[in-house]
């Protein structure tokens, strides 16, 4: 586990050429002394972080659910946060922000509109998004409301009930606490929005590489009627679980607000 852990730090301070999803984590799942550090950032691949986490307004909750801002610093690759670790038990970090998506219909398909700074695009009829230079005030057009959760969680001296937060866009419930998981044990994950359950919310999972030439452990399923998901970790190490709202139809036009949340966390033996 300190192996992994270790990764997961030095990979989240290299620079790469790209910048994708977000993410925040801590520097170790499970801490021993007064302070840690927290990381959040953009990355292509897990943890791999090559741009500063912007536009999310992050919290903590300590044990005991009492919750305060959690100020980040940035860098050009990574943004980091110390946090008092004073108190036995869970922590939570949480990251939040609501952003307008926009779509465009052309010849017949509503497609994502993208400011894209590449003028060597593959023809439209092989991409699924759009390009703002593409869009003029003739085409239709219709923007919907994207939220976005960022979570991890990390224990010091032992694991205790993980506090709900009211204020999370989607209510996620483990049948094992996140700091507990181990290789090969199923995790339930129940999911909802608004008190509803979340069924066929798309969930990838996807877990670090920590050596030269590793080969993707990926994972790709949907939540059920009832809005559970069961995930089995073959692998020790550090993942990154994405849950989304379930796909729409390009010939569909889009009136739903539609949800993410990205988890951080880590599995032992």
């Amino acid at each position: 586990m300190k192996k992994a852990l270790l990764a997961l730090v030095v990979s989240l301070v290299s620079v790469n050429s790209f910048s994708h999803a977000p993410f925040v984590a801590p520097s170790n799942f499970i801490v021993a002394g007064g302070h840690t550090a927290v990381f959040a950032g953009f990355a292509e691949l897990p943890f791999d972080s090559e741009v500063a986490i912007r536009g999310f307004e992050f919290s903590l909750f300590n044990p005991n659910g009492e919750k305060k801002a959690l100020p980040l610093t940035n860098t050009k690759a990574v943004s980091v946060a110390d946090v008092e670790t004073s108190q036995e038990g869970t922590y939570q970090v949480i990251g939040q922000r609501k952003a307008d998506i926009k779509y465009a219909n052309l010849d017949q398909r509503w497609l994502r509109v993208l400011d894209t700074k590449d003028t060597k695009l593959k023809p439209l009829s092989e991409r699924d998004f759009i390009s703002e230079l593409e869009v003029n005030e003739k085409t239709p057009q219709v923007s919907v409301k994207r939220f976005d959760d960022v979570i991890t969680y990390f224990s010091k001296g032992k694991s205790s009930k993980l506090v709900k937060n009211s204020e999370a866009n989607l209510t996620l419930e483990y049948s094992v606490h996140p700091n507990e998981l181990k290789k090969n044990q199923p995790l339930m994950i129940d999911l909802a929005v608004k008190g509803r359950v979340a069924k066929n919310f798309n969930v990838e999972v996807e877990k670090q590489h920590i050596g030269l030439g590793e080969k993707d452990v990926v994972m790709k399923t949907i939540s059920n009627n009832k809005g559970k998901v069961i995930l089995n970790f073959s692998e020790t190490g550090a993942y990154v679980v994405t849950v989304s709202s379930p796909d729409t139809e390009e010939k569909v036009k889009p009136i739903a607000d539609v949800y993410r949340t990205i988890i951080s966390l880590n599995v032992s033996e």
